[in-house]
């Protein structure tokens, strides 16, 4: 009986919190995709820590996210660019300490998988402006960046991008009159 009692109760427990949980999703976010916008193998990690792991190499992907919310789609970074897909041995660096990298699917064709087409998106944003986080920025010529562009490491990356989108032209203005 007191099993049954605690089941109810953890049973009750979730009910509320799968509303509560719900009721949040509506205001907010609503769709969440992680993308696989690159694949790298570095030749060398001690060039991120120096005189430690020296001509060890590293795998990693880089990720891009995809999130709907109600005021519209925004995309966090771009990856690697989509040209890379069509190498079939991926960029290499000329220096074998920096990264190789592939790109096994086009961000394009991973968003038209899910049915959404680069006009769609309303935001992008960008973490910092490695290459292989703006790789395919230019697919987005009508998205805004939702940061400022002074202190965000964006004013570079809106200079380069300025024949883009007004947004980002906008963004660009904004910071230089800023000082």
């Amino acid at each position: 009986m007191k099993r049954s009692g605690l089941c109810i109760a953890a049973f009750a427990a979730l009910s509320l919190s799968a509303g509560a949980a719900s009721a949040q999703s509506t205001a907010g976010l609503d769709k969440l995709y992680i993308l696989n916008c690159g694949e790298g193998v570095a030749g060398d990690i001690s060039r991120w820590s120096p005189g430690v792991n020296v001509g060890q190499p590293m795998p990693f992907v880089d990720n891009c996210y995809l999130m709907h919310y109600a005021q519209g789609w925004l995309l966090w970074d771009t990856g690697v660019a989509d040209a890379v897909a069509a190498m079939p041995e991926g960029q290499a660096p000329q220096d074998p300490r920096m990264t190789h990298w592939r790109r096994p699917k086009t961000l394009a064709g991973e968003l038209e998988a899910l049915g959404v087409k680069p006009a769609d998106i309303k935001y992008v944003a960008v973490s910092h402006t490695h290459p292989d986080h703006i790789g395919n920025v230019a697919l987005f010529p009508l998205s805004c960046s939702p940061f400022q562009a002074a202190g965000a490491g964006i004013s570079f990356l809106a200079r380069r991008a300025v024949q883009f989108g007004r947004c980002w032209a906008w963004q660009e203005a904004r910071s230089s009159n800023d000082g």
